[in-house]
């Protein structure tokens, strides 16, 4: 189960810089750039002024918790779609068969190998 995260961190040097996150700090000349690697020098300056005004936009308005909290609230959805999921991970036992998983199996017969194998294979 700890492969994923050792093949995450072999391969997190060859990921793009967030462009995003280079426009929100006024980094425009790095946006560029990661564009350019992401996307390619054609559609690099349409992504640009696409993010640009994007975090206009987003800079100009305010959001806080009674945006999430209410229906009226311009994110409610959005929270509501979240919360939803981790309840529906909660009912349908998900957490327990994904730590107690090895366990489980082996009580059912299987042997250790075997157990860790079929944990394993909930996550993909």
């Amino acid at each position: 189960m700890q492969v994923y995260p050792v093949l995450l961190l072999s391969f997190i040097y060859r990921l793009p810089e967030s462009p995003r996150w280079f426009i929100f700090h006024e980094r425009e000349d790095d946006a560029r750039e990661a564009l350019v690697d992401i996307y390619g020098k054609d559609e690099a300056d349409g992504k640009f002024d696409e993010l640009k005004q994007a975090s206009k936009d987003e800079s100009a308005s305010s959001i806080g918790y009674s945006d999430m909290i209410f229906p009226s609230g311009q994110q409610f959805h959005e929270t509501m779609v979240t919360v939803m999921g981790q309840v529906n991970q909660a009912l349908t036992g998900y957490g327990a068969v994904s730590v107690y998983g090895p366990q489980i199996f082996q009580l059912l017969g299987f042997d250790v190998s075997m157990s860790e194998y079929l944990t394993m294979a909930n996550y993909v």
